[in-house]
């Protein structure tokens, strides 16, 4: 079992952390996906041709049965799961800055940029020192722990 950072506040394991980290960091290009994906392109495969009986027949790939035998349907669901991240994220930010709208913004550059907290704060004019920054950004990825574990009651 991974150790427990207990200091700091921190009620996940480093770990745990790295991964919440880099799903955060997907934010954009999921985002950026789902609006790809948001005009439903379909091409139609060339058919598979094979001969019997002296006679060619056509076939298209993945007809008939199975998921993939609709392409609307899969983008579809492809798009709702891009969706449902970026959601997941959005709605993480905002139960942690419940007590700081105004912070809603700049921890959303910090957490889905990669940027540090002090950077954003000292670019921002954030109304809130950078120990406040760093535990509210703590609180957001317990949130966002708890909420991907669907363990969060907010």
């Amino acid at each position: 079992m991974a150790k427990r950072r207990d200091a700091g506040g921190w009620s996940m394991s480093w770990a745990r952390y790295k991964e919440l980290y880099f799903y955060c960091l997907q934010y954009r290009d999921k985002q950026a996906e789902a609006d790809d994906m948001l005009v439903l392109r379909i091409s139609t495969p060339r058919p598979e041709t094979f001969r019997h009986g002296g006679r060619d027949y056509g076939v298209f790939p993945g007809h008939g049965s199975g998921r993939a035998s609709d392409p609307v349907a899969v983008l579809a669901m492809r798009r709702e799961r891009a969706l449902e991240h970026v959601r997941i994220i959005d709605a993480a930010l905002d139960a942690a800055c419940r007590e700081y709208p105004g912070m809603r913004e700049p921890l959303k550059r910090v957490v889905t940029t990669g940027k540090t907290p002090r950077a954003v704060k000292d670019a921002s004019g954030a109304p809130m020192g950078i120990n406040q920054f760093y535990k509210l950004r703590r609180g957001f990825f317990t949130v966002l722990d708890l909420m991907l574990k669907g363990e969060w009651e907010g």
